[in-house]
């Protein structure tokens, strides 16, 4: 899933309202949903771009929105946990199953392991310095995803102990 925050528009796949027993019909000014017989939305053409009448009609209620479980949302609400999913997210997103067990979801989602990874600290050194540059400590990370401007893709940092 991408996810492009300057695009203001809301997508809608006509694949998954087939599946879900719609039929669209298209013609050279507008489009029709048709679902158990009902025409249950309609959209224009403008631009060479078919668009919803969104004001007019509410499809979940036609096609029957299904219920989420929490794993899924927890993915597409960028990670957010499970307690406050459970806690919140009936109020605030309609379609959320918050009665799936906290058992069958996992503590820590694979993604949100990579998210949250750390380095366990250096142990601590009784090695102390009376000059500048006596003991330089450094570190090199890279490749980045996004190179500088001078085309460099690892970033190296040095730090004088002394100071």
């Amino acid at each position: 899933m991408l996810h492009v925050s300057a695009v203001k528009t809301c997508f809608m796949s006509t694949c998954a309202l087939a599946q879900k027993g719609a039929s669209i019909t298209f013609d050279d000014r507008a489009f029709k949903i048709i679902h158990k017989g009902c025409c249950i939305a309609i959209g224009y053409l403008a631009n060479n771009l078919y668009w919803l009448n969104a004001a007019d009609s509410c499809l979940n209620a036609h096609i029957g929105s299904t219920t989420i479980s929490l794993q899924i949302w927890h993915q597409h609400i960028g990670h957010m946990s499970h307690a406050v999913l459970k806690a919140h997210g009936p109020s605030a997103v309609k379609g959320i199953d918050s009665g799936s067990s906290i058992i069958n979801t996992p503590s820590i989602c694979h993604r949100c392991k990579l998210g949250k990874s750390t380095h366990k600290p250096f142990p601590g050194s009784a090695k102390t310095t009376s000059r500048t540059l006596e003991i330089v400590h450094s570190d090199l990370a890279g490749p980045m995803q996004t190179k500088s401007i001078q085309g460099s893709s690892y970033i190296a940092t040095f730090i004088n102990d002394h100071s």
